[in-house]
């Protein structure tokens, strides 16, 4: 179903036109509401997207990082959902996890901040990397704030997934501008917001600030990886959890 929607979309699958991010939203959501209902109740969409990686682009293979905050993580969780369209090996860009990271920080994370983990990925590929292997169609949940990256697509053929974010019913939807480099800027946002903002800059209408508050992007370092255990030891738990057909 993914697929012909796909071949129906605008050539610009993750370009930052207007229409074509109206697009990608718009016939990606009633696909995924419907998947989900035998699945995870009380979440809906609030951003959908296409995420192409063509052959030979190595940008994944870079650091890894966490995604932006969507909710405020004191109160509730968002949960990020990965789907490739097509089978992803290690060598074709499938997604990788550091397992217990989501639980590093419930600081607010701006739309254009830099990660922050870049001078710790060596350590973290090293010791405590977890690899996803999926087959088309098949998901990972996970949650926004969990370290992850998608590898480089050392393939011959381009790598197209979709990326979904889900929040709890009833959860103020947030967008969090960096203002400093100790603070960042929260606003409250309706559900077609990020589809219509351009990511990055201050919003224009359709939201309301609540104020400015401490968030560092400061760099971490390896010292704060004591409490997390090597991917070698066999009792670490399923970093993600995986559905099969989910885009069938």
């Amino acid at each position: 179903e993914f697929r012909r929607v796909l071949f129906r979309s605008r050539a610009a699958l993750q370009g930052e036109n207007f229409g074509d991010r109206c697009d990608a939203y718009c016939r990606i959501r009633p696909i995924i509401e419907r998947r989900l209902r035998s699945v995870l109740r009380g979440y809906r969409v609030c951003l959908a997207h296409w995420m192409v990686q063509s052959w030979g682009e190595l940008s994944g293979d870079v650091c890894f990082q966490q995604d932006w905050s969507f909710v405020d993580e004191r109160r509730v969780r968002s949960i990020h959902l990965w789907i490739p369209l097509c089978d992803v090996e290690e060598n074709r860009g499938c997604l990788e996890v550091v397992s217990g990271t989501h639980r590093l920080s419930c600081d607010h994370r701006a739309c254009d901040d830099e990660s922050r983990f870049r001078e710790m990925t060596p350590r973290l590929m090293r010791d405590y990397r977890s690899a996803i292997p999926l087959e088309a169609g098949e998901a990972v949940f996970y949650d926004g704030a969990l370290l992850h990256r998608a590898a480089g697509n050392r393939a011959f053929r381009r790598r197209v997934a979709v990326g979904v974010v889900l929040i709890p019913d009833g959860a103020p939807l947030l967008y969090c501008r960096r203002v400093s480099p100790a603070a960042v800027e929260v606003f409250l946002v309706d559900d077609s917001f990020f589809w219509r903002q351009l990511s990055g800059r201050r919003p224009e209408e359709g939201a309301r600030s609540l104020g400015v508050t401490a968030s560092t992007n400061r760099q971490h370092y390896t010292g704060m990886l004591g409490w997390l255990t090597p991917v070698e030891d066999p009792a670490v738990p399923r970093p993600a959890a995986r559905v099969s057909n989910l885009a069938a």
